[in-house]
Order: C-alpha cells, then sequence, then structure tokens
C-alpha cells in the first residue's frame, strides 16, 4: 500500500511518499486514522492526489490554503498537476513575481 501525507484538515490533496499505481493510499498527517484513497491512475512520488473530487473552479487546498484553481474537474484519487490547475504562484496567474521561497515560524 502506498502512502501520501495530509498537511491540514481542510486540504483536498494529498502529497504522494511513495510511487502509486491502482490500489489503496494510507493517509499520513492530518488524513491519519482516514480511510484510504483509492488511486485511480500511477502517480509518482511527491505529486499530488485528489482527496474528493475538484469541481472546475474550485479551489486546490494545500498547506489549509489555496495553491490554485482547478481548470478541469479532478476525480478523486487522480493526479493533481499544472495540467488540470492553474498555480497561485506563477508570474502569469498574478502579475507578480512567482514566490520562490517562504519562512517558516513556529509560534
Amino acid at each position: 500500500m502506498s502512502t501520501a501525507y495530509v498537511i491540514a484538515t481542510t486540504d483536498n490533496v494529498a502529497t504522494l511518499l511513495s510511487d502509486s499505481s491502482s490500489a489503496e493510499v494510507r493517509l499520513l498527517g492530518a488524513g491519519e486514522g482516514s480511510a484510504p484513497v483509492h488511486c485511480a491512475q500511477p502517480i509518482p512520488r511527491g505529486q499530488k492526489m485528489a482527496l474528493a473530487n475538484i469541481p472546475k473552479g474550485a479551489d486546490i487546498i494545500k498547506f489549509g490554503a489555496s495553491i490554485g484553481t482547478a481548470t478541469a474537474d479532478i476525480p478523486k484519487g487522480t493526479l493533481v498537476h499544472l495540467h488540470n490547475m492553474a498555480s497561485n504562484y506563477t508570474v502569469e496567474e498574478n502579475g507578480e513575481q512567482p514566490i520562490t521561497s517562504f519562512e517558516y515560524k513556529v509560534y
């Protein structure tokens, strides 16, 4: 069984920690204890998988924040990447310089 990491309980995507094919994916992090999600297609390690059906125009939520918008309907268990989402972090999308780093603070 493959594994994926959910960062925040509000996320609608998980990051694969190992390559996954059509199999069940166990969720860790904020998704720990949830039922496994069926991976509907091969997804490489490090890529995002939809945790629910995401309709066209909906926010892609990772880190508990919107990282982009779905440009097509994205079925649960499929790859979420630039072929079906528009990133919030590109020059074309927000008219600003891309974000290349951030500072993590613990409060």
